[in-house]
């Protein structure tokens, strides 16, 4: 037996943000931009020492939205390493769903400084519905959340680094 369901009776949809907080290191020549929450849309290039992640923000609409009352929503991030090289890091979080039409669901995964190793990164945005027993159920979707550049700034460095004969550092 299949049960066809329209956009009608039960729909989705999800809005991501990429964003990025304060560096701790170099770049104290450039202003620093005051946010309410100190976050901030990011440039997709991401300092190691620096705290960023993604807000994910959905809905349940439509009539059939009262059956996943019980179950939860398990967001997910997954990186895929460029050029070679793996990460089996990730960053999950779990929302119980209410069984509203309507109701905003919000979630934040955070990744902290130093979790990702220098490299550029694809990043995917997973977003599954699960039954209250923790099994995946049959609603999911994925959001490509483009690449993104993790580096360490060495600047701070080479201002501290001592000098090797006669030469500082900086003077590379």
């Amino acid at each position: 037996m299949e049960i066809a369901l329209s956009p009608n009776d039960l729909r989705v949809p999800v809005k991501w943000r990429l964003y990025e907080q304060g560096s701790t290191a170099g770049f104290e020549e450039i202003p620093t931009v005051n946010s309410p929450n100190g976050r901030t849309v990011t440039n997709s290039m991401i300092q190691a020492d620096q705290p960023w992640g993604v807000q994910l923000r959905w809905r349940t609409l439509g009539l059939f939205a009262c059956f996943l009352h019980g179950g939860l929503w398990k967001a997910k991030l997954i990186f895929e390493k460029m050029g070679g090289g793996e990460t089996s890091f990730n960053v999950e979080t779990s929302t119980p769903d209410e069984g509203n039409s309507g109701l905003v669901y919000k979630t934040d995964l955070q990744v902290r400084p130093g979790q990702l190793q220098p490299g550029v990164y694809r990043v995917v945005i997973c977003l599954q519905y699960c039954f209250g027993s923790g099994s995946p159920g049959p609603i999911a979707g994925f959001f490509d959340g483009g690449m993104i550049k993790v580096y360490n700034d060495h600047k701070a460095e080479r201002e501290v680094a001592p000098a090797v004969n006669g030469l500082a550092a900086a003077d590379f």
